[in-house]
């Protein structure tokens, strides 16, 4: 997956989360947040599943964002 943050006020990030059976989030993996105007970046999270995980997302977003921001995935 390759980032392209907005260029003025706000960081993206890509987040590995861990889930149970019940769908409850149980722990989570964050990538570096990158400035803004970074241009594209290929941003890297890994981790072990805890016990009980039984379902992995990916999930993207974006710190301090407003109104149009857009982050490209």
């Amino acid at each position: 997956t390759y980032l392209g943050p907005p260029t003025t006020g706000s960081s993206v990030w890509v987040e590995l989360r861990f889930y149970d059976a019940t769908d409850t989030q149980v722990a989570a993996h964050r990538a570096p947040l990158a400035p803004p105007g970074t241009g594209i970046y290929r941003p890297v999270t890994s981790g072990v599943a805890p016990a009980g995980a039984v379902t992995a997302g990916l999930a993207v977003g974006m710190t301090g964002a407003s109104a149009g921001q857009v982050a490209r995935v």
